[in-house]
Protein backbone atom coordinates (compact mmCIF):
# COMPACT_ATOMS: atom_id res chain seq x y z
CA UNK A 1 0.00 0.00 0.00
CA UNK A 2 1.37 3.61 -1.16
CA UNK A 3 -0.23 7.35 -0.24
CA UNK A 4 -0.18 10.43 -2.40
CA UNK A 5 -1.56 13.60 -0.64
CA UNK A 6 -0.42 15.54 2.31
CA UNK A 7 -0.18 13.02 5.57
CA UNK A 8 0.35 15.47 8.59
CA UNK A 9 -2.42 18.04 10.42
CA UNK A 10 -1.84 21.13 8.84
CA UNK A 11 -1.13 24.37 10.84
CA UNK A 12 -4.41 26.58 9.91
CA UNK A 13 -7.96 25.66 10.20
CA UNK A 14 -11.13 26.90 7.83
CA UNK A 15 -14.58 26.25 7.86
CA UNK A 16 -16.50 25.26 4.55
CA UNK A 17 -20.27 25.64 3.88
CA UNK A 18 -22.14 22.49 2.91
CA UNK A 19 -22.30 24.11 -1.04
CA UNK A 20 -18.77 23.62 -1.68
CA UNK A 21 -17.04 21.12 -3.20
CA UNK A 22 -13.58 21.64 -2.05
CA UNK A 23 -10.43 19.94 -3.66
CA UNK A 24 -6.30 20.03 -3.38
CA UNK A 25 -4.08 19.12 -6.20
CA UNK A 26 -1.51 16.37 -5.48
CA UNK A 27 0.42 13.92 -7.59
CA UNK A 28 0.49 10.79 -8.23
CA UNK A 29 3.81 9.07 -9.53
CA UNK A 30 2.68 5.82 -10.37
CA UNK A 31 -1.01 4.47 -11.95
CA UNK A 32 -3.06 2.52 -9.27
CA UNK A 33 -5.98 1.92 -7.40
CA UNK A 34 -7.14 4.48 -4.76
CA UNK A 35 -8.74 2.40 -1.89
CA UNK A 36 -9.16 5.09 0.72
CA UNK A 37 -9.35 8.83 0.77
CA UNK A 38 -8.39 9.95 4.26
CA UNK A 39 -9.26 13.58 5.51
CA UNK A 40 -8.29 15.50 8.86
CA UNK A 41 -12.24 17.29 9.03
CA UNK A 42 -15.14 17.93 11.41
CA UNK A 43 -18.73 18.92 11.07
CA UNK A 44 -20.10 21.52 12.99
CA UNK A 45 -23.26 19.49 13.34
CA UNK A 46 -22.71 15.62 12.89
CA UNK A 47 -23.49 15.06 9.28
CA UNK A 48 -22.99 13.10 5.96
CA UNK A 49 -19.70 13.55 4.28
CA UNK A 50 -18.56 11.67 0.68
CA UNK A 51 -15.12 11.90 -0.64
CA UNK A 52 -13.92 12.76 -4.30
CA UNK A 53 -11.20 12.57 -7.02
CA UNK A 54 -11.48 14.91 -9.62
CA UNK A 55 -8.81 14.79 -13.30
CA UNK A 56 -6.48 17.74 -13.42
CA UNK A 57 -6.70 19.25 -17.14
CA UNK A 58 -3.89 22.20 -17.36
CA UNK A 59 -3.64 22.77 -13.69
CA UNK A 60 -7.49 22.86 -13.14
CA UNK A 61 -9.67 20.30 -11.86
CA UNK A 62 -12.18 18.80 -14.68
CA UNK A 63 -13.70 15.37 -14.83
CA UNK A 64 -15.62 13.63 -11.97
CA UNK A 65 -13.08 10.78 -11.82
CA UNK A 66 -14.78 9.09 -8.79
CA UNK A 67 -16.54 9.47 -5.30
CA UNK A 68 -16.55 7.28 -1.77
CA UNK A 69 -19.72 6.01 -0.17
CA UNK A 70 -20.69 8.43 2.44
CA UNK A 71 -19.53 8.62 5.94
CA UNK A 72 -20.84 9.88 9.09
CA UNK A 73 -18.43 12.70 10.50
CA UNK A 74 -18.83 14.32 13.65
CA UNK A 75 -18.12 17.47 15.62
CA UNK A 76 -14.66 16.15 16.73
CA UNK A 77 -11.92 16.95 14.06
CA UNK A 78 -10.48 13.54 13.26
CA UNK A 79 -8.49 12.04 10.39
CA UNK A 80 -11.88 10.31 8.74
CA UNK A 81 -12.07 7.47 6.17
CA UNK A 82 -13.60 7.01 2.81
CA UNK A 83 -13.71 4.16 1.68
CA UNK A 84 -13.69 3.52 -2.13
CA UNK A 85 -12.22 1.70 -5.65
CA UNK A 86 -10.56 4.35 -7.81
CA UNK A 87 -8.44 3.45 -10.71
CA UNK A 88 -6.04 6.27 -11.61
CA UNK A 89 -2.78 6.42 -13.32
CA UNK A 90 0.44 8.73 -13.28
CA UNK A 91 -0.21 12.23 -13.07
CA UNK A 92 -2.02 15.43 -10.85
CA UNK A 93 -5.39 14.71 -9.11
CA UNK A 94 -7.34 16.58 -7.18
CA UNK A 95 -8.41 14.89 -3.67
CA UNK A 96 -11.77 16.46 -1.89
CA UNK A 97 -15.28 16.18 -0.30
CA UNK A 98 -18.70 17.14 -0.20
CA UNK A 99 -20.88 17.44 3.10
CA UNK A 100 -24.39 17.96 3.93
CA UNK A 101 -23.02 20.58 6.64
CA UNK A 102 -20.17 23.23 7.06
CA UNK A 103 -16.94 21.47 7.47
CA UNK A 104 -13.21 22.66 9.16
CA UNK A 105 -10.60 21.04 7.41
CA UNK A 106 -6.93 21.96 8.57
CA UNK A 107 -3.79 23.03 6.11
CA UNK A 108 -0.50 24.42 5.47
CA UNK A 109 0.90 27.24 2.86
CA UNK A 110 0.69 25.11 -0.19
CA UNK A 111 1.90 26.01 -4.09
CA UNK A 112 -0.12 28.66 -5.84
CA UNK A 113 -3.54 27.75 -6.91
CA UNK A 114 -3.67 24.12 -5.01
CA UNK A 115 -6.31 24.17 -3.37
CA UNK A 116 -9.70 24.79 -5.28
CA UNK A 117 -13.79 24.89 -4.94
CA UNK A 118 -17.25 25.00 -6.62
CA UNK A 119 -19.55 26.68 -4.70
CA UNK A 120 -23.77 26.08 -4.90
CA UNK A 121 -23.78 22.15 -4.94
CA UNK A 122 -26.38 20.09 -3.04
CA UNK A 123 -25.13 17.03 -1.52
CA UNK A 124 -24.71 14.55 -2.57
CA UNK A 125 -24.62 15.92 -6.25
CA UNK A 126 -20.84 16.37 -7.01
CA UNK A 127 -20.33 18.77 -9.80
CA UNK A 128 -19.48 17.37 -13.33
CA UNK A 129 -17.48 18.87 -15.01
CA UNK A 130 -15.98 20.87 -11.95
CA UNK A 131 -16.20 25.12 -12.04
CA UNK A 132 -13.90 26.40 -9.77
CA UNK A 133 -15.09 29.24 -7.78
CA UNK A 134 -11.42 30.20 -6.86
CA UNK A 135 -8.22 29.15 -6.23
CA UNK A 136 -5.55 29.18 -3.34
CA UNK A 137 -2.49 28.36 -2.23
CA UNK A 138 -3.57 25.59 0.53
CA UNK A 139 -1.98 21.95 1.02
CA UNK A 140 -5.02 20.37 2.73
CA UNK A 141 -4.87 17.94 5.12
CA UNK A 142 -6.05 15.03 2.97
CA UNK A 143 -4.52 12.02 1.29
CA UNK A 144 -5.48 8.44 -0.45
CA UNK A 145 -4.17 5.58 -0.01
CA UNK A 146 -3.08 3.40 -2.98
CA UNK A 147 -1.78 0.04 -4.90
CA UNK A 148 -0.07 0.70 -7.08
CA UNK A 149 -0.66 -1.13 -10.69
CA UNK A 150 1.42 -3.91 -12.25
CA UNK A 151 1.27 -1.27 -15.58
CA UNK A 152 5.28 -1.06 -16.95
CA UNK A 153 6.20 -4.60 -16.10
CA UNK A 154 6.88 -6.65 -18.85
CA UNK A 155 6.43 -10.68 -18.17
CA UNK A 156 8.71 -12.89 -20.13
CA UNK A 157 8.59 -16.55 -21.26
CA UNK A 158 11.07 -18.41 -21.39
CA UNK A 159 11.90 -20.86 -24.26
CA UNK A 160 13.78 -23.21 -24.51
CA UNK A 161 16.76 -22.77 -27.44
CA UNK A 162 15.69 -26.25 -29.08
CA UNK A 163 12.60 -24.05 -30.51
CA UNK A 164 14.88 -21.79 -32.35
Amino acid sequence: MATFGKENIGGTTRTNIATDVTVCKYTLGEGGVVSNISIYINCTVAGLVKACIYSDVAGVPTVLTGVSDAVNVGVAAAWVDFPCNISLSAGDWWLGWLSDQETSYWYDAGAANQRSYDSGNAYPNFPAPFVASGYQARAISIHADYTPSAGGQQLFTLINEEDY
